[in-house]
């Protein structure tokens, strides 16, 4: 009986967020900007970003497209510094981060072309079905890994949620857009102010220090929300007002309550100390 009713709000929550998810199509200035890329199908809007099929006309390499466009940078020395950023992001190599292969900026508009990887983001996957708990656990095992080799090599997420986690037929994980919200937004209150105009889903994810603009916040941000991802692939829906146990909701032991919790920590300092350490502790 549980499980129905699991399942019954996985698909009353799902008939309302599928239509904030409808993704347009590529704007005609787009392609006008950097027309010597092909840009095709969007995949996932990521945060103020969209994240297009695209393909080099020059030799007709198939890649993905991440278009930052100029009026989000607050000047052409933040701009600089994001690319700066990105360039270090760009020598960070893991078989579950998305490989960032070439930068470009064309009038003020900065564009991230990223290798080919044939999959969607994880939103859709969620809606269709709930996962199994050993499928849970490998989506969560990747994505601790990839984070904890970004995070030794200084680069943030800060923004991670599923439109960020793309997934291909045969399941394999694709971590994407490592370091670009953690570059655009800063630790500080730029990102508490960005949260303002996302959809209510979206809002669950970031930790509760990102929320403070009188706080900064660091890699435990990124812990958090792994945290927050691995609850709702578990029990179909995010932690609400009022947060109940995933192993009452899936078949998963209550160490798993105790792991998640400690992730989902209120205080930075009181959660793991690396995503790979959660990652760790969070089987079966």
């Amino acid at each position: 009986m549980e499980e129905t009713a699991v399942h019954t709000n996985k698909i009353s929550r799902t008939k309302v967020e599928l239509r904030v998810r409808e993704l347009p199509a590529a704007p005609p200035a787009l392609a006008a900007l950097f027309p010597e890329v092909a840009i095709g199908a969007p995949i996932s809007r990521c945060g103020a970003q969209m994240l297009y099929v695209a393909q080099v006309r020059s030799n007709a390499a198939p890649c993905l497209l991440l278009v930052v466009e100029a009026a989000a940078f607050r000047s052409a020395g933040h701009r600089a510094s994001f690319l700066t950023g990105m360039q270090q992001v760009q020598a960070i190599r893991h078989p579950h981060l998305l490989t960032l292969l070439w930068l470009g900026e064309r009038g003020g508009n900065v564009c991230l072309g990223y290798e080919a990887f044939g999959g969607e983001c994880l939103f859709p996957v969620m809606d269709r079905f709930l996962m199994d708990p050993p499928t849970v656990v490998g989506i969560i095992a990747a994505l601790g890994e990839a984070l904890h080799a970004a995070h030794v090599h200084g680069v943030i997420h800060r923004d991670l949620n599923p439109s960020w986690i793309l997934m291909d037929a045969a399941g394999n994980i694709k971590l994407a857009g490592m370091g670009v919200a953690a570059l655009l937004h800063g630790p500080h209150q730029e990102f508490a102010s960005a949260l303002l105009w996302r959809p209510e889903y979206l809002r669950s994810y970031p930790a509760p220090e990102q929320l403070n603009p009188a706080e900064t916040s660091d890699h435990q941000a990124d812990v958090h929300a792994l945290g927050m991802i691995t609850y709702e692939l578990l029990s179909g829906s995010p932690p609400g007002g009022y947060v109940g146990l995933p192993s009452a909701r899936a078949a998963v032991g209550t160490h798993v309550d105790q792991v998640i919790f400690r992730a989902l920590h209120s205080s930075p300092a009181a959660r793991y100390h690396s995503a790979a350490e959660f990652a760790n502790d969070i089987q079966l």
